[in-house]
C-alpha cells in the first residue's frame, strides 16, 4: 500500500490527466469519445486491492461527460466457470496479452458497447 501511495496514485493521475487533455480536444472539436478499460488478467486471477482499484475506477468514471463514454470491458469473462479458466482461454499462458479468441471476445464486447452518436 505504501508503494501505491508513493508512485501508484501518481501514475494513475498522469494517465487520467492525459485522458483529460484528449477529452478537451475532442470536446473542442465536437467529437464523441469512447474510452474502454479492459479488466486485465491480474484482476481476474487475483482480487485487486480495493482501495487502489477503486481509485482507478472512480478516476475513470469521473471523466464521463456528455461527449465521453467510459466503458468497462469485463463481460468477456462471464462465460467461464472461474478466473483460471477465463485466463487460460483468453490470454497467452504466462503472458498478459490476449490470444486470438480473447481479442475476438473483446472486439465483440466493444462493438456492443460503443456509442457512435
Amino acid at each position: 500500500v505504501k508503494e501505491f501511495d508513493r508512485w501508484g496514485k501518481e501514475a494513475i493521475d498522469k494517465s487520467l490527466n492525459n485522458l483529460k487533455q484528449i477529452i478537451k480536444l475532442t470536446d473542442k472539436n465536437k467529437i464523441n469519445l469512447n474510452i474502454f478499460y479492459l479488466y486485465e488478467p491480474m484482476l481476474i486471477i487475483k482480487k485487486p486491492n480495493k482501495k487502489q482499484f477503486d481509485y482507478l475506477i472512480n478516476g475513470l468514471k469521473g471523466l464521463e461527460k456528455t461527449n465521453v463514454n467510459i466503458n468497462f470491458i469485463r463481460d468477456v469473462y462471464k462465460e467461464f466457470k472461474n478466473s483460471y479458466e477465463a485466463y487460460r482461454n483468453l490470454f497467452f499462458i504466462n503472458d498478459i496479452h490476449l490470444n486470438k479468441r480473447g481479442n475476438q471476445k473483446v472486439s465483440e464486447e466493444i462493438l456492443k458497447k460503443i456509442n457512435f452518436n
